[in-house]
Protein backbone atom coordinates (compact mmCIF):
# COMPACT_ATOMS: atom_id res chain seq x y z
CA UNK A 1 0.00 0.00 0.00
CA UNK A 2 1.21 3.73 -0.88
CA UNK A 3 2.45 5.77 2.04
CA UNK A 4 0.37 9.16 2.56
CA UNK A 5 2.55 11.34 0.88
CA UNK A 6 2.00 8.96 -2.41
CA UNK A 7 -1.29 8.67 -2.23
CA UNK A 8 -1.45 12.67 -2.08
CA UNK A 9 0.85 12.71 -5.33
CA UNK A 10 -1.37 9.87 -6.98
CA UNK A 11 -4.78 11.46 -6.22
CA UNK A 12 -3.71 14.83 -7.45
CA UNK A 13 -1.98 13.49 -10.43
CA UNK A 14 -5.58 11.72 -11.00
CA UNK A 15 -6.97 15.11 -11.06
CA UNK A 16 -8.86 15.39 -8.53
CA UNK A 17 -7.38 17.98 -8.51
CA UNK A 18 -4.32 17.51 -10.61
CA UNK A 19 -0.93 16.85 -10.03
CA UNK A 20 0.96 18.71 -13.29
CA UNK A 21 4.13 20.30 -13.73
CA UNK A 22 3.52 24.09 -15.29
CA UNK A 23 5.72 27.44 -15.59
CA UNK A 24 4.93 28.64 -12.35
CA UNK A 25 4.37 24.56 -10.84
CA UNK A 26 7.36 22.62 -10.01
CA UNK A 27 7.00 18.66 -10.37
CA UNK A 28 6.17 17.17 -7.32
CA UNK A 29 7.66 14.53 -5.77
CA UNK A 30 6.14 12.21 -2.41
CA UNK A 31 9.36 13.02 -0.72
CA UNK A 32 8.47 16.54 -0.70
CA UNK A 33 5.33 16.37 0.07
CA UNK A 34 5.99 14.16 2.99
CA UNK A 35 9.39 16.56 4.01
CA UNK A 36 6.17 19.18 4.15
CA UNK A 37 3.83 17.54 6.14
CA UNK A 38 6.59 16.69 8.66
CA UNK A 39 7.41 20.20 8.86
CA UNK A 40 4.08 21.02 9.50
CA UNK A 41 3.94 18.64 12.38
CA UNK A 42 7.10 20.11 13.79
CA UNK A 43 6.18 24.05 13.27
CA UNK A 44 2.23 23.03 14.64
CA UNK A 45 3.56 21.21 17.53
CA UNK A 46 6.34 24.02 18.58
CA UNK A 47 3.81 27.00 18.65
CA UNK A 48 2.42 25.04 21.28
CA UNK A 49 5.65 23.75 23.32
CA UNK A 50 5.22 20.18 22.21
CA UNK A 51 6.83 17.93 20.49
CA UNK A 52 10.79 17.41 19.60
CA UNK A 53 13.43 18.84 16.94
CA UNK A 54 12.80 18.38 13.56
CA UNK A 55 15.32 16.05 13.02
CA UNK A 56 13.67 13.37 15.35
CA UNK A 57 9.66 14.78 14.29
CA UNK A 58 10.90 14.08 10.10
CA UNK A 59 11.94 10.47 11.22
CA UNK A 60 8.84 9.98 13.52
CA UNK A 61 6.56 11.21 10.68
CA UNK A 62 8.07 9.28 7.96
CA UNK A 63 7.22 5.79 10.24
CA UNK A 64 3.50 6.93 10.99
CA UNK A 65 2.66 8.62 6.82
CA UNK A 66 4.50 5.44 5.53
CA UNK A 67 2.02 3.05 7.83
CA UNK A 68 4.78 1.77 10.34
CA UNK A 69 4.68 0.20 13.65
CA UNK A 70 6.70 2.59 15.78
CA UNK A 71 6.41 3.00 19.93
CA UNK A 72 6.65 6.57 21.32
CA UNK A 73 8.25 4.49 24.14
CA UNK A 74 12.47 5.07 24.20
CA UNK A 75 14.96 3.50 26.29
CA UNK A 76 17.77 5.95 28.25
CA UNK A 77 20.42 3.12 26.24
CA UNK A 78 18.71 4.73 22.62
CA UNK A 79 21.06 6.23 20.63
CA UNK A 80 18.36 9.31 19.56
CA UNK A 81 18.10 9.74 23.80
CA UNK A 82 20.65 13.20 24.33
CA UNK A 83 19.16 14.35 21.28
CA UNK A 84 15.56 14.23 22.07
CA UNK A 85 16.93 15.53 26.04
CA UNK A 86 19.28 18.35 24.60
CA UNK A 87 16.14 20.02 22.57
CA UNK A 88 13.97 19.51 25.37
CA UNK A 89 16.36 21.17 27.64
CA UNK A 90 16.90 24.03 24.77
CA UNK A 91 13.32 24.84 24.87
CA UNK A 92 13.44 25.17 28.44
CA UNK A 93 10.87 22.82 28.99
CA UNK A 94 11.24 19.43 32.41
CA UNK A 95 13.00 16.85 30.61
CA UNK A 96 12.90 13.52 32.47
CA UNK A 97 12.01 10.18 30.75
CA UNK A 98 8.30 10.46 30.72
CA UNK A 99 8.56 13.65 29.20
CA UNK A 100 11.17 12.76 26.00
CA UNK A 101 8.40 9.50 25.22
CA UNK A 102 5.48 12.03 25.34
CA UNK A 103 7.29 14.83 23.21
CA UNK A 104 7.47 11.47 21.32
CA UNK A 105 4.24 10.67 21.46
CA UNK A 106 3.10 14.77 20.46
CA UNK A 107 4.83 13.99 17.42
CA UNK A 108 3.44 10.71 16.37
CA UNK A 109 -0.28 11.39 17.51
CA UNK A 110 -0.58 14.79 15.68
CA UNK A 111 1.17 13.03 12.59
CA UNK A 112 -1.79 10.74 12.92
CA UNK A 113 -4.72 12.79 13.34
CA UNK A 114 -3.01 14.80 9.92
CA UNK A 115 -3.51 11.47 8.07
CA UNK A 116 -6.90 10.89 9.25
CA UNK A 117 -8.47 14.21 8.38
CA UNK A 118 -6.46 14.40 5.03
CA UNK A 119 -7.94 10.65 4.40
CA UNK A 120 -11.15 11.66 4.86
CA UNK A 121 -11.36 15.50 3.07
CA UNK A 122 -8.95 15.34 0.48
CA UNK A 123 -8.11 11.84 -0.89
CA UNK A 124 -11.77 10.68 -0.11
CA UNK A 125 -13.40 13.72 -0.69
CA UNK A 126 -16.08 13.37 2.24
CA UNK A 127 -17.55 16.12 3.39
CA UNK A 128 -16.93 17.84 6.78
CA UNK A 129 -18.54 16.75 10.16
CA UNK A 130 -18.80 16.74 13.57
CA UNK A 131 -18.03 13.18 13.84
CA UNK A 132 -14.29 13.67 11.60
CA UNK A 133 -13.67 16.67 14.16
CA UNK A 134 -14.41 14.50 16.97
CA UNK A 135 -12.16 11.35 15.97
CA UNK A 136 -9.74 13.72 14.64
CA UNK A 137 -9.35 15.07 17.90
CA UNK A 138 -9.66 11.96 20.00
CA UNK A 139 -6.65 10.74 17.92
CA UNK A 140 -4.37 13.86 18.20
CA UNK A 141 -4.84 13.76 22.17
CA UNK A 142 -4.31 10.16 22.84
CA UNK A 143 -1.88 9.33 25.20
CA UNK A 144 -1.96 13.19 26.49
CA UNK A 145 -3.45 14.83 29.68
CA UNK A 146 -5.86 12.75 31.39
CA UNK A 147 -7.74 15.72 32.55
CA UNK A 148 -8.71 16.15 28.91
CA UNK A 149 -11.61 13.57 27.45
CA UNK A 150 -9.71 13.33 23.93
CA UNK A 151 -12.96 13.46 21.54
CA UNK A 152 -15.43 15.61 23.50
CA UNK A 153 -16.59 18.90 23.56
CA UNK A 154 -15.24 21.12 26.97
CA UNK A 155 -17.45 20.79 29.80
CA UNK A 156 -16.00 23.70 31.47
CA UNK A 157 -15.76 27.31 31.18
CA UNK A 158 -12.56 29.07 29.75
CA UNK A 159 -11.51 32.79 29.10
CA UNK A 160 -9.58 34.23 26.64
CA UNK A 161 -7.13 36.80 26.97
CA UNK A 162 -6.50 39.63 24.93
CA UNK A 163 -5.68 43.42 24.10
CA UNK A 164 -8.13 46.16 24.07
CA UNK A 165 -7.74 48.81 21.62
CA UNK A 166 -5.86 50.82 24.47
CA UNK A 167 -2.96 47.77 25.20
CA UNK A 168 -4.68 47.00 28.62
CA UNK A 169 -5.00 43.53 28.79
CA UNK A 170 -8.30 42.21 29.37
CA UNK A 171 -9.96 38.08 29.93
CA UNK A 172 -13.24 37.31 28.49
CA UNK A 173 -15.23 34.26 28.51
CA UNK A 174 -15.61 32.13 25.40
CA UNK A 175 -18.24 30.33 24.28
CA UNK A 176 -19.87 28.28 27.14
CA UNK A 177 -19.71 24.73 27.05
CA UNK A 178 -23.30 24.24 26.58
CA UNK A 179 -23.30 26.03 23.45
CA UNK A 180 -20.42 24.22 22.24
CA UNK A 181 -22.07 21.59 19.98
CA UNK A 182 -24.47 24.00 18.43
CA UNK A 183 -21.37 26.71 17.04
CA UNK A 184 -19.79 23.74 16.03
CA UNK A 185 -22.83 22.30 13.59
CA UNK A 186 -23.34 25.44 12.38
CA UNK A 187 -19.69 25.69 11.36
CA UNK A 188 -19.84 22.64 10.11
CA UNK A 189 -22.96 23.70 7.68
CA UNK A 190 -21.41 26.40 6.55
CA UNK A 191 -17.47 24.52 5.85
CA UNK A 192 -19.27 22.26 3.16
CA UNK A 193 -21.32 25.45 1.72
CA UNK A 194 -17.73 26.71 1.28
CA UNK A 195 -16.02 24.04 0.50
CA UNK A 196 -18.03 23.11 -2.77
CA UNK A 197 -17.52 26.97 -3.66
CA UNK A 198 -14.16 26.63 -3.02
CA UNK A 199 -13.82 23.43 -5.15
CA UNK A 200 -15.93 25.09 -7.75
CA UNK A 201 -13.40 27.82 -7.68
CA UNK A 202 -15.64 30.38 -6.55
CA UNK A 203 -14.05 30.83 -3.16
CA UNK A 204 -10.17 31.92 -2.48
CA UNK A 205 -8.83 29.15 -0.90
CA UNK A 206 -6.72 31.31 1.87
CA UNK A 207 -9.42 33.09 2.88
CA UNK A 208 -11.06 29.73 3.43
CA UNK A 209 -8.65 27.59 5.37
CA UNK A 210 -7.99 31.61 7.50
CA UNK A 211 -11.84 32.09 8.11
CA UNK A 212 -12.37 28.21 9.34
CA UNK A 213 -9.51 28.30 11.65
CA UNK A 214 -10.30 31.53 13.05
CA UNK A 215 -13.81 30.04 14.08
CA UNK A 216 -12.87 27.42 15.31
CA UNK A 217 -9.70 29.09 17.24
CA UNK A 218 -12.99 31.13 18.64
CA UNK A 219 -15.26 28.19 19.71
CA UNK A 220 -12.22 26.66 21.68
CA UNK A 221 -14.00 23.53 21.75
CA UNK A 222 -11.95 21.10 23.33
CA UNK A 223 -10.19 21.20 26.61
CA UNK A 224 -6.76 20.96 24.67
CA UNK A 225 -5.52 20.39 21.32
CA UNK A 226 -7.69 23.50 20.12
CA UNK A 227 -4.72 25.17 18.28
CA UNK A 228 -3.08 22.02 16.85
CA UNK A 229 -6.67 20.95 15.63
CA UNK A 230 -7.36 24.63 14.28
CA UNK A 231 -4.44 23.92 12.53
CA UNK A 232 -4.71 20.27 10.64
CA UNK A 233 -8.10 21.82 9.47
CA UNK A 234 -6.13 24.85 8.10
CA UNK A 235 -3.81 22.65 6.32
CA UNK A 236 -6.69 20.48 5.20
CA UNK A 237 -8.08 23.38 3.17
CA UNK A 238 -5.38 23.75 1.85
CA UNK A 239 -3.77 20.99 0.91
CA UNK A 240 -7.39 20.31 -0.81
CA UNK A 241 -8.07 23.92 -2.57
CA UNK A 242 -4.22 24.89 -2.98
CA UNK A 243 -2.31 22.13 -3.24
CA UNK A 244 -0.02 22.67 -0.61
CA UNK A 245 0.72 22.38 2.96
CA UNK A 246 1.81 25.31 5.34
CA UNK A 247 4.37 24.81 8.06
CA UNK A 248 3.61 27.53 10.15
CA UNK A 249 5.42 27.55 13.09
CA UNK A 250 9.06 26.27 11.98
CA UNK A 251 10.66 29.48 11.66
CA UNK A 252 10.36 31.74 14.68
CA UNK A 253 9.65 34.86 12.39
CA UNK A 254 6.62 33.32 10.97
CA UNK A 255 5.57 31.51 14.08
CA UNK A 256 5.74 35.32 16.52
CA UNK A 257 3.36 36.33 13.40
CA UNK A 258 1.13 34.36 13.30
CA UNK A 259 0.77 33.90 17.14
CA UNK A 260 0.39 37.72 16.83
CA UNK A 261 -2.29 37.70 14.26
CA UNK A 262 -4.28 34.53 16.04
CA UNK A 263 -4.14 36.02 19.13
CA UNK A 264 -8.17 36.30 19.78
CA UNK A 265 -8.69 40.11 19.13
CA UNK A 266 -11.06 41.50 21.07
CA UNK A 267 -14.54 39.98 21.99
CA UNK A 268 -17.59 41.16 23.33
CA UNK A 269 -19.12 38.69 25.05
CA UNK A 270 -23.49 38.92 24.79
CA UNK A 271 -25.02 37.88 28.30
CA UNK A 272 -27.58 37.51 26.89
CA UNK A 273 -26.84 34.13 24.46
CA UNK A 274 -23.75 33.58 26.76
CA UNK A 275 -21.65 33.61 23.83
CA UNK A 276 -18.59 35.51 22.40
CA UNK A 277 -19.05 37.56 19.47
CA UNK A 278 -16.22 38.77 17.53
CA UNK A 279 -15.63 40.98 14.40
CA UNK A 280 -12.84 38.41 12.54
CA UNK A 281 -12.49 40.27 8.75
CA UNK A 282 -9.45 41.68 9.11
CA UNK A 283 -8.06 38.50 11.30
CA UNK A 284 -9.08 35.94 8.60
CA UNK A 285 -7.38 38.43 6.33
CA UNK A 286 -3.99 38.90 7.99
CA UNK A 287 -3.87 34.88 8.25
CA UNK A 288 -5.01 34.83 4.81
CA UNK A 289 -1.98 36.56 3.73
CA UNK A 290 1.05 35.30 5.78
CA UNK A 291 -0.69 31.82 4.37
CA UNK A 292 -0.30 32.92 0.57
CA UNK A 293 3.55 34.53 1.15
CA UNK A 294 4.61 31.22 2.69
CA UNK A 295 2.86 29.44 -0.47
CA UNK A 296 5.45 31.01 -2.60
CA UNK A 297 8.31 29.55 -0.12
CA UNK A 298 6.53 25.92 -0.47
CA UNK A 299 8.57 23.40 -1.71
CA UNK A 300 6.03 21.00 -2.73
CA UNK A 301 3.60 22.63 -4.56
CA UNK A 302 0.20 20.27 -6.59
CA UNK A 303 -1.30 22.43 -8.98
CA UNK A 304 -5.34 22.45 -8.25
CA UNK A 305 -7.38 22.01 -11.72
CA UNK A 306 -10.83 22.35 -12.00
Amino acid sequence: MANLAEEICIAFSRGRPMLRATENWWPTRWEDVELDLSRMVYGSNRIDSAGNSLAITVRLCQDAFRDQVTSAGIGRTDPTFKEHWRYLRASRRSVSLNNICQSRCEILQHAYALSYMIDHVVLDRKPWSEELILETHRILQHCFDDSVEPGRYRTHKVVAECEKPDSHPMSNPLTSPELIPGYMANMVQHLNRDTTKADAGDLDPYTLAARYHNQFVSIRPFGDGNGRMARILLNCLLLRHAGHISDIGVEAEDRDQYVGITRPPVPVFAFDEQKVEVKTEAWDNQLGELLLNKERLSPARLHVER
